[in-house]
């Protein structure tokens, strides 16, 4: 039986995956907002209009991102991914 510690980081991961996915798709770039809809993450923030809650999830997961080296943020809380990253992703897509 996994422990709640390892779900938890399953979900992180999946989570992690996701963002880098999308921002891959999305070269201009997204701010946590437009990721957490996308993601559908803000349906499960109670209540389900809270943003707040939603953004700083994402933004969270965001900044365990820029510490990687995966992610880098611009101009009005954007974010896109860095050329190393997306270099990755063109030569190894999923």
């Amino acid at each position: 039986m996994q422990s709640a510690k390892q779900l938890a980081r399953f979900g992180i991961f999946y989570l992690e995956e996701a963002i880098i996915t999308l921002l891959a798709e999305e070269l201009e770039g997204l701010n946590p907002i437009q990721i957490s809809k996308a993601l559908g993450i803000s349906a499960y923030v109670i209540p389900p209009t809270d943003e707040a809650m939603a953004y700083a999830v994402v933004h969270s997961v965001l900044e365990k991102l820029k510490r990687e080296s995966r992610v880098i943020g611009f101009e009005q809380s954007r974010w896109k991914l860095t050329e190393r990253e997306a270099s990755l992703r063109r030569e190894y897509p999923l």
